[in-house]
């Protein structure tokens, strides 16, 4: 009896072993497959170029476009072993299309300093690289996993902030966004990817910033940015309040500089992938105060008002100023606006019904109220009443306000 019992306790003892040993193989494999990088060597030659070599094996490597496993190191020192299986395959000058700060830095170093190096990544590097040497080599179809490998070459090598870099990305939209054939849907979910790639690997902000100016500029809209605030704008000379950006609002604005440009957006946002993608570029850079500067006065019946109809569930504030003539219909507009949540609402160099204004300030759990420049026409008392019942009100900003008693 005990011999088997000391039997099944031996087989039990097996079967555990056979089934550790498999998982043990199991983890192997994967990480080893997981682990499987291409390998470059780089070289400096004179102070002229930087010459990238391919190994040979890593024409062996089965790529899988899996974000989880982008990655890319380098590492600075000597490698004596440039005449083995090597092929040569880009070389990195000064007049590349784009430029890196780290290449060009290596470019002006003495040879004791830095003169070899080697690149591990998951990605076919060179390839990419060879991309950048000239706008004209950018393929017609770019997929969504080479463009946030090109964003981490962007960022690990420090691409130089200039006008070519906004160029670049600017091709790559046209090729990949506007007229490759592809599902609506596939693409606005790929612009989704690309800015949860830039967020969760830490892109620097400035080239987050120069792949939201491609995409603007794609479209032919003019825009600056202005601190950490977004203006659209008719031209670049155009003039600009900044005093319109309120230290009360918590927020980061989007401010649309007149309404010449407000009517331009209605055309562009009848588009459902652009309207998509709007949404998604102002949630990346965290934008969710509107401002709407009406510099030109326009008709307002030739604005049917998508844009608020489509994109206020994203603002938590908006300011309206200078609308001269047309104050009474765009609040009737805004209140028609479907979602609207507001926590800020404001108003500047205008005048307005303050029975209209009343009504849309009660349907809303607002905050902040910020009037400058504004002129009541009623009797105040009824904006009193609602500010001094508002518990939720954290402050009311009141400057040059008057009445006008009808």
């Amino acid at each position: 009896m005990n011999i088997w019992k000391s039997i099944e306790i031996d087989m039990i003892e097996v079967k555990r072993l056979y089934i550790w040993i498999f998982q043990s193989y199991v983890l192997i494999y994967f990480n080893c497959a997981s682990a499987q990088k291409f390998h470059y060597i780089f070289e400096k030659v004179e102070n002229s170029e930087i010459r990238f070599y391919n190994e040979v094996h890593n024409d062996d490597i089965i790529l899988e476009e899996s974000i989880e496993d982008i990655n890319l190191n380098i590492f600075y020192g000597s490698y004596s072993d440039l005449n083995g299986d090597l092929i040569h395959f880009f070389a990195y000058k000064t007049d590349n299309f784009i430029r890196f700060k780290v290449l060009d830095d290596i470019l002006v170093l003495s040879a004791s300093e830095c003169s070899h190096g080697k690149i591990e990544c998951s990605f076919n590097l060179l390839h990419l690289l060879e991309l950048t040497k000239d706008i004209s080599s950018l393929p017609d179809v770019i997929n969504h996993y080479q463009i946030k490998c090109l964003l981490l070459i962007f960022n690990y090598f420090r691409v130089i902030d200039d006008k070519n870099i906004v160029h670049f990305l600017q091709g790559i939209f046209f090729k990949t966004f506007f007229y490759q054939n592809a599902n609506e849907k596939n693409k606005i979910l790929d612009l989704e990817e690309i800015f949860g790639f830039i967020t969760i690997f830490k892109i620097d902000s400035y080239i987050k910033r120069n792949f939201i100016s491609a995409y603007f500029k794609s479209l032919a809209i003019e825009h600056v940015f202005y601190e950490e605030n977004l203006i659209f704008l008719s031209n670049k000379k155009e003039m600009i309040d900044f005093n319109l950006f309120n230290d009360h609002i918590p927020y980061k604005n989007l401010l649309i500089n007149n309404c010449k440009i407000l009517c331009n957006l209605e055309n562009i946002l009848t588009n459902r992938y652009i309207l998509e993608s709007f949404k998604i570029l102002f949630k990346a850079i965290d934008i969710k105060s509107l401002i709407i500067n009406n510099h030109h006065e326009l008709i307002t019946d030739i604005i049917d008002f998508h844009f608020f109809n489509q994109t206020l569930c994203i603002f938590k504030s908006i300011i309206f100023s200078n609308f001269s003539r047309s104050s009474e219909f765009v609040l009737y507009e805004l209140s028609r606006a479907y979602s609207l949540n507001l926590k800020y609402f404001g108003l500047k160099n205008l005048s307005i019904n303050i029975e209209n204004l009343d009504i849309f300030t009660r349907k809303q759990e607002l905050k902040g109220l910020l009037f400058n420049n504004v002129t009541f026409i009623g009797g105040i008392d009824r904006l009193q009443s609602f500010i001094s019942s508002n518990e939720a009100l954290d402050f009311v900003d009141f400057e040059n306000v008057q009445t006008d008693v009808v």
